[in-house]
């Protein structure tokens, strides 16, 4: 160590050598700062995607009446209804058919014979898990969002723990008309390879105007 430090100063004493050296040392110094600088710009950069504007999404809370449009692979159907507080009215049409829930205190009733009785949620949501339906959840994708005009792409790896897929899913929002849609497809196709598509598409309105929930069917809650 001595004799390198000696070696040095020996360097150091010869002006050619010591120009040499600073040359080297300014060289160094200059490549720090543009690394530093790149990495806060990218730093920057990726605040500035995740950073999301304000949303008539974000600014729902438990009063409006919606309707929900879902594709899974060749089956299509809809739900369609009110929410208020804890409690929800679901209307479902599939196969042809209509069904009636209410949902009231987190529990789920099915309308029978003019009477609504207990349930599953399950039956309610039978392809498509109401997780991928929940607002919350949705608005909380939205956070993690890299936003392109109004559409935000959620990557795979931000939704399922360690996945290192480069796909997204993709959120579109529709701030004049109060629509949302989600195309799920890639998430699900990541875990099952027989999916071909897996759309929401979400229509709300009348924000913060519901007062009931009943309407001309009302009926009595067992």
């Amino acid at each position: 160590m001595k004799e390198k430090f000696k070696k040095f100063k020996e360097l150091w004493k010869d002006k050619r050598e010591r120009a040499k050296i600073e040359l080297v040392l300014y060289g160094i110094f200059f490549i720090g700062v543009i690394i530093f600088v790149r990495i806060l710009g990218s730093m920057n950069s990726n605040n500035q995607e995740r950073e999301i504007p304000q949303s008539f999404l974000l600014e729902i809370t438990d009063n409006y009446e919606y309707k929900i449009d879902v594709t899974y692979n060749d089956k299509n159907y809809f739900y369609q209804g009110k929410s208020l507080g804890n409690n929800m009215s679901i209307n479902l049409m599939i196969d042809g058919e209509e069904i009636s829930y209410y949902k009231m205190d987190n529990k789920y009733y099915i309308l029978k014979d003019g009477n609504y009785l207990l349930t599953e949620q399950s039956e309610i949501y039978p392809y498509l898990e109401y997780r991928y339906l929940n607002l919350e959840n949705i608005k909380n994708y939205l956070k993690y969002g890299t936003k392109e005009d109004n559409k935000y792409f959620v990557k795979l790896s931000d939704l399922i723990l360690n996945c290192d897929s480069e796909d997204s899913i993709m959120i579109t929002t529709n701030e004049e008309n109060k629509r949302v849609e989600i195309d799920y497809t890639n998430f699900f196709k990541y875990q099952d390879d027989s999916i071909s598509e897996v759309i929401v598409n979400y229509t709300f309105s009348n924000i913060d105007k519901i007062i009931s929930l009943e309407d001309k069917n009302d009926s009595n809650v067992e």
